[in-house]
């Protein structure tokens, strides 16, 4: 909270938090979960998307204001988010992803306002280049000629960062790393939600579990050859929480792999956190990530988990292979090989739980009130009720 000179009253910052819409990515859910402790701490929050719609929608903050651009296309919010920031001036205006940071910039010179504007990254810019997407394979070029205009850079990881810094030229230390924020004060409430599905509750078989839009960046064709090998030396099934454009080939997959009766594609689930806490084993398959929310959420269950090691944040997560097996990416007797070690030992479910509820939405929002306090105030001027949290 800021306190006027001039009127002797507390002022909030004013936060923008900028997404394309409410869609069930992990920089959604960041931004989901980072908003009320923000507002906890003083700020005081808009959403601006560019339509009000995806599976996130039921779990936005109430009280938390959100402004629609109604733009149909990333491009076409430029015009509206500058006419928003004419209108209401707010000193900060916090994005994320790729497209929407470069929009940002831009609307922030164009409306010539004094809104500080801070971008950050959510995944790997090499591993998005795999994927076929001409806005995404661009952002190398776009962000080497434009990110050095935004006031603050945050990256979700420490791979990011780096990856960041070695591509477009920005140096390391204009780059502030903060973790995602995972753990919310709800999260053993969520956990304790009913199972519905009764593989879940059958102990003699366990569940492999994969959580993720079905896309080509989670890769859940190299998981299913894997399980397909799994199940040849042991009675396993697996469930996939996520829709997607590939839902139709991974179902065909199954079928060719003889193994379409023990999978199953329960579609999206709002709350992954009881199927977590009843899997045998937890499997982020990816070819990338910029840090992986449901490997965090996995461990904070305690349940065993397994990840590619996969350019990004899952290494970060797993401590280099101490919380987790890490397995080369795409390397399906790889996966199949640590995902049967996981279900055959006794898994040590209290160091899981204790490093996946240390990364908890209080932690980030004390990082992210730093960053934003230093832009805000200047360096000098930082709010003395974060220091407690460095």
């Amino acid at each position: 909270m800021v306190r006027d000179s001039r009127e002797g009253e507390a002022m909030a910052i004013s936060l923008v938090m900028y997404l394309p819409d409410f869609s069930t990515g992990g920089a959604e859910r960041l931004n989901i979960n980072l908003a009320p402790e923000l507002v906890r701490r003083g700020f005081d929050v808009t959403f601006v998307v560019h339509k009000v719609q995806g599976g996130l929608v039921p779990v936005v903050p109430s009280g938390i204001r959100v402004v629609s651009l109604e733009a149909k296309r990333t491009l076409g919010a430029l015009l509206p988010l500058v006419r928003f920031l004419r209108r209401e001036k707010p000193d900060l205006l916090l994005s994320s992803l790729g497209p929407n940071n470069i929009i940002a910039i831009w609307a922030a010179i164009l409306a010539r306002v004094n809104t500080r504007v801070i971008a950050s990254l959510h995944n790997s810019m090499l591993g998005e280049n795999l994927i076929n997407n001409w806005q995404l394979k661009i952002m190398p070029f776009m962000y080497r000629r434009f990110l050095w205009a935004a006031d603050g850079i945050i990256a979700v990881s420490e791979a990011v960062a780096v990856e960041l810094a070695a591509m477009t030229g920005i140096p390391r230390d204009r780059v502030t790393m903060i973790h995602n924020p995972v753990i919310t004060d709800d999260f053993n409430k969520r956990l304790k939600e009913p199972i519905l599905h009764p593989w879940l509750k059958d102990n003699g078989t366990p569940v492999v579990l994969g959580v993720g839009r079905l896309v080509a960046q989670k890769d859940f064709a190299t998981l299913l050859e894997a399980f397909a090998l799994v199940v040849r030396e042991r009675s396993a099934r697996l469930i996939l929480l996520g829709e997607g454009e590939l839902r139709e080939s991974l179902l065909k997959q199954a079928h060719r792999l003889d193994i379409a009766d023990k999978v199953y594609l329960a579609g999206f689930v709002l709350n992954p956190l009881p199927f977590m806490l009843h899997a045998g084993v937890f499997v982020l398959s990816s070819r990338f990530e910029g840090f992986g929310n449901v490997l965090v959420e996995a461990l904070a269950c305690g349940t065993p988990v397994v990840s590619t090691a996969c350019k990004g944040g899952p290494e970060e997560i797993l401590d280099g292979g101490r919380f987790g097996r890490l397995v080369p990416v795409g390397d399906v007797k790889a996966m199949a090989h640590a995902i049967s070690a996981a279900l055959a030992e006794e898994p040590k479910r209290d160091e899981l739980r204790a490093r996946g509820r240390s990364f908890t939405v209080a932690r980030a929002a004390a990082l992210y009130e730093h960053l934003f306090y230093k832009l805000h105030f200047g360096p000098e001027r930082l709010n003395p009720d974060t220091s407690a949290d460095y």
